[in-house]
């Protein structure tokens, strides 16, 4: 008797499993014109210039997705009738969430399923033509290894203004064995201000590159010239070519590569772009003054990790600037002192969208940037 019993549960037991894994794939399939989160223009990538599809989008509602994932899995979802003018993906494709509405939350979304591909996809998106319309203004043309290189990235001149613009997409070209950490600064732009646009950064040294984009978020385009982004790019700490020959100077390239630039309905401003390149050279042949050596050593940061407030204290008032990034490398807070350097500060991080993890803290003063790394818990 308890043998038979034991054979009758074991049989409910499978067929419950069956029953489960069946419901699960019919929940899971999909066959035609399926969502996959992050992929907002629907062209078989997530990547930097889905945001351009985001800015367009930006503030709409429609129907939610049923049983909603943001995993890399195409998902059936109802079509909201709405469709971006120029690659005709629905909208439902941008609510990468699938809560019903294009918000802050979706673009999350691209960075964490960045670079993840489906059938669909046939190639990249965006243009290779050389010219002078996007181009860097490098801060600084040299960096020894653990230091940095910074540079703002312009769209225009005063004389060859950009019309009509709404967003744009690009991929900086590194070489990715130098390369630490890329950190992206969107706070100065003349795309607009705060409310009315967008910026995006991602770096993996899983991939050859940085990318970002900037857009609009109230359908309206733009025209003018000047600064949409600063860059940070860190050096590796050791690079043994200069570690064998402490006289050697390497060339660091920074290329454009895959730019779009659009309007308010997605078409092609065809924009041309310069690359730079930059040098990296050993500490020995960089001169360091006294005032950078002392600021490097006077600098205090505390409690770390902390929950909510960080403070950073010098001996001197030499602090000019102070930025702070998240996981992502993505500016969250700034402070620049312009009338009066000062010697403290103390940061409230609920006074700003931040996650827990560790982040970037940056100071700043005239001899030098030191860089702490600060955990949110």
């Amino acid at each position: 008797m308890m043998k038979k019993q034991g054979n009758f549960l074991q049989y409910v037991t499978l067929i419950f499993v069956l029953l489960c894994g069946l419901q699960f794939d019919l929940r899971a399939q999909c066959s035609e014109d399926c969502v996959w989160p992050g992929d907002m223009n629907a062209n078989g990538i997530a990547n930097n210039l889905d945001v351009l599809a985001y800015g367009i989008a930006f503030g709409e509602t429609g129907p939610a997705r049923a049983d909603a994932t943001t995993t890399w899995e195409g998902q059936t979802a109802e079509d909201w009738g709405q469709n971006l003018p120029l690659l005709g993906a629905d909208y439902k494709h941008i609510d990468a969430d699938g809560n019903g509405v294009i918000e802050l939350n979706d673009q999350f979304i691209i960075a964490v399923n960045y670079n993840q591909t489906n059938e669909n996809f046939v190639g990249l998106l965006g243009n290779n033509l050389a010219g002078d319309d996007l181009f860097l203004v490098p801060q600084n043309t040299v960096a020894a290894p653990g230091g940095s290189l910074f540079f703002d990235v312009h769209l225009g001149t005063e004389s060859n203004p950009i019309n009509d613009l709404y967003g744009i997409g690009f991929q900086l070209e590194l070489d990715t064995q130098y390369v630490q950490e890329v950190f992206f600064d969107f706070s100065e732009s003349w795309v607009g201000n705060d409310e009315e646009y967008f910026g995006f950064g991602k770096y993996t040294d899983e991939i050859d590159h940085a990318s970002v984009a900037v857009t609009r978020l109230d359908g309206n385009t733009v025209s003018g010239f000047g600064k949409i982004a600063q860059i940070e790019i860190v050096i590796t700490d050791v690079i043994l070519g200069l570690e064998v020959d402490t006289t050697a100077c390497l060339p660091f390239p920074v290329q454009f590569k895959n730019v779009l630039a659009i309007d308010a309905e997605e078409g092609d401003l065809m924009i041309r772009s310069r690359g730079d390149s930059l040098t990296l050279k050993h500490p020995s042949q960089l001169v360091l003054s006294n005032s950078f050596v002392s600021f490097l050593n006077d600098i205090k940061v505390s409690p770390n990790p902390t929950m909510r407030f960080i403070n950073i204290e010098t001996k001197h008032k030499n602090i000019e600037r102070l930025l702070l990034f998240d996981s992502n490398a993505k500016l969250v807070f700034q402070q620049n002192f312009d009338e009066e350097k000062v010697a403290s500060f103390r940061l409230d991080t609920q006074n700003f969208y931040c996650l827990p993890g560790v982040h970037i803290l940056v100071i700043m003063s005239e001899e030098a940037v030191l860089r702490k790394r600060v955990i949110l818990l």
